[in-house]
């Protein structure tokens, strides 16, 4: 069941970048931003998938990046970067509200400060990987784009872009911000990377109708 659930929003995700990328530059950029925090949030919620421990965080690490490279083709370096920049900004204002929010003393009658302390504790380690690890993994997304993809095929420049950004990505984040937090790290890493690439040929129909688009003179 989570097998199906996992294609599902990995498509979900892939569908909802192309429709954000036909909004405009802040629908997008939006969207990239959203995934980073989502990611983060889940990351430490650990699930079954054929057979191996996986983390549920893993699409929407794909997501953000495969986002991006849409963001890429679309508005250019100079706007990607600057969308790196204030979502790595985000990422870090909402380690520090998180928190902010646990500092609160809850009352009496509350009952949910137990489960916002456990999903939030954590927080500030795992925005601080993941802003190292999404950085490295944004910055090797549009060092392909911009210097070694501009020969190949719009398809391929995006895929390409993923499968690196997320394989650093997934190196980092999992030395920086989970080690000592959850078990089987080296199953998740391995896991996470694989479940990533077949995240990224799930990706693939949507790199195809981007280059559609693109032919046609519409918005990616």
């Amino acid at each position: 069941m989570d097998e199906a659930i996992w294609i599902a929003e990995t498509l979900f995700l892939a569908g909802t970048a192309l429709l954000m990328a036909r909004g405009g530059q802040v629908a997008l950029g939006s969207w990239v931003t959203l995934q980073g925090i989502l990611a983060n949030l889940f990351a430490l919620k650990e699930i079954e998938l054929f057979g191996f421990c996986a983390s549920a965080g893993d699409p929407l690490a794909v997501g953000a990046l495969f986002s991006l490279s849409l963001f890429n083709v679309r508005f250019g370096r100079k706007e990607s970067l600057r969308l790196c920049a204030i979502s790595l900004g985000l990422l870090l204002l909402f380690a520090a509200a998180s928190r902010l929010h646990l500092l609160y003393t809850p009352h009496p009658s509350d009952l949910y400060h137990h489960a916002y302390a456990a999903l939030l504790t954590p927080a500030p380690r795992l925005f601080l990987a993941s802003v190292t690890a999404f950085a490295a993994g944004q910055a090797i997304d549009l060092l392909f784009m911009g210097l070694l993809g501009r020969a190949l095929p719009l398809p391929a420049r995006i895929i390409g872009a993923t499968l690196l950004g997320t394989a650093l990505d997934t190196a980092v984040f999992s030395m920086v911000g989970l080690q000592g937090i959850l078990p089987h790290l080296t199953e998740l890493s391995i896991v996470a990377y694989v479940g990533k690439l077949l995240g990224v040929a799930l990706s693939i129909p949507f790199s195809l109708l981007a280059r559609r688009w693109a032919a046609r003179g519409a918005t990616v």
